[in-house]
């Protein structure tokens, strides 16, 4: 298969793929790294305690299987489409998760309003180019 087939799909993919893997392997290990990763993607600041610790290390296994997801399906589009609706279905719950609970996610990690909301519009965004670039 031709690289340049589906390359709009497969640039999106690639930016899913990298920043989930930042923030799973950053969960994975746990304490500084996550909460820098949090910081450096999301602008927010976190207080890690040992059970935040333990959570925040447990859905790092849940974003890495996500980033794998994304690699798997940016290697072969045409075989993924099950998966691509499932990245669509995440970023579209990410985005409801803005709406609902962008308040809450800035006054506990003292993220700027204005960054919440940027964050949920790029979440809008790959849903929708998800969608528009699947393959048929």
């Amino acid at each position: 298969m031709s690289t340049s087939k589906h390359l709009p799909l497969r640039v999106v993919l690639g930016c899913i793929f990298v920043v989930q893997s930042i923030l799973g392997i950053a969960g994975l290990i746990g304490g500084k790294a996550a909460v820098k990763a949090v910081s450096a993607i999301y602008g927010g600041s976190m207080t890690m305690t040992p059970q935040l610790d333990y959570i925040v290390r447990m859905m790092g296994a849940y974003i890495l299987a996500v980033a794998i997801m994304a690699l798997l399906a940016l290697i072969n589009p045409a075989k993924s489409r099950l998966v691509i609706y499932g990245l669509i279905s995440l970023m579209l719950l990410r985005f409801l998760d803005v709406v609902a609970f962008g308040k809450q996610a800035h006054e506990a990690f003292k993220i700027p309003m204005a960054r919440v909301w940027g964050d949920g519009i790029i979440f809008l965004i790959l849903a929708v180019f998800l969608f528009i670039f699947r393959p048929q």
